[in-house]
């Protein structure tokens, strides 16, 4: 009978032990997410919503803010603190697919995007002769971006590190976004911080940025080495928050 109960007990710890264990592993389950980018370039902070869905960015003087409806950005504002302030808002619409078909901005310009599904691209008139067309890859992240009018283009091609993590891994995309209604090469560069895969080059016309990335034991992206226009390399730091 004695065996019998110390046998009892010892199987009542066991579940006891097995049990915090399974508990301490729940809270250790956290997501991991970008809080700060620290960059010779440009210093940026981003904050969430209750959901990890990006809420906002805020590089320096510069703040973009998001608001969402069904789950898609609804509403990009871009708001700029400078001497001269200046504050633009750009609405999406979509088609019954969950793809952007319409953007609308401050000045209630209507732009009509089309879709091609063949290409995974989107495209439109900014004006009559000047043509925006941002091509996804298959995970949605931006593989190419033109901006195309008579005497003038803009060109970039992202090359990404399939097997790593970038600094946007447990959020939403936003780039597309940004990059639609704002097609400009700032922007163009300035996304290579907020995608979900890491990049390994990025293509400007005829200028080449090859990116010297670090990971840390969870293959996220913490720091990235490339030269800029000039001659000196630029270092920019992903600092991150886990809720």
């Amino acid at each position: 009978m004695k065996t019998k109960f110390l046998a009892i007990v010892f199987f009542a710890l066991f579940l006891g032990a097995c049990s915090k264990d399974d508990g301490s592993s729940q809270l250790e389950r956290t997501t991991k997410l970008l809080a700060h980018v620290d960059s010779d370039f440009l210093n940026v902070d981003v904050d969430y919503n209750d959901n990890h869905t990006v809420q906002k960015i805020a590089a320096e003087d510069l703040i973009i803010n998001f608001q969402y409806r069904n789950g898609r950005i609804s509403t990009l504002q871009i708001q700029y603190d400078g001497p001269n302030s200046i504050a633009y808002t750009y609405l999406f619409g979509y088609d019954g697919d969950g793809k952007i078909n319409q953007m609308t901005d401050s000045d209630m310009s209507v732009y009509e995007i089309t879709y091609d599904e063949t290409e995974n691209s989107y495209e439109y008139n900014l004006d009559e002769d000047e043509v925006v067309t941002v091509r996804l890859t298959a995970d949605d992240e931006i593989a190419h971006f033109s901006r195309i009018r008579p005497n003038y283009k803009i060109n970039s091609e992202y090359f990404y590190d399939e097997e790593n993590k970038g600094p946007f891994e447990n959020t939403n995309a936003v780039a597309p976004h940004m990059l639609l209604a704002v097609p400009d090469p700032l922007i163009a560069f300035i996304v290579t911080s907020f995608t979900k895969k890491p990049l390994g080059r990025y293509e400007e016309g005829n200028n080449i940025f090859n990116f010297r990335n670090v990971y840390d034991e969870g293959g996220f992206l913490i720091s990235r080495i490339y030269n800029d226009f000039g001659d000196d390399p630029t270092t920019d730091v992903f600092e991150y928050a886990e809720f």
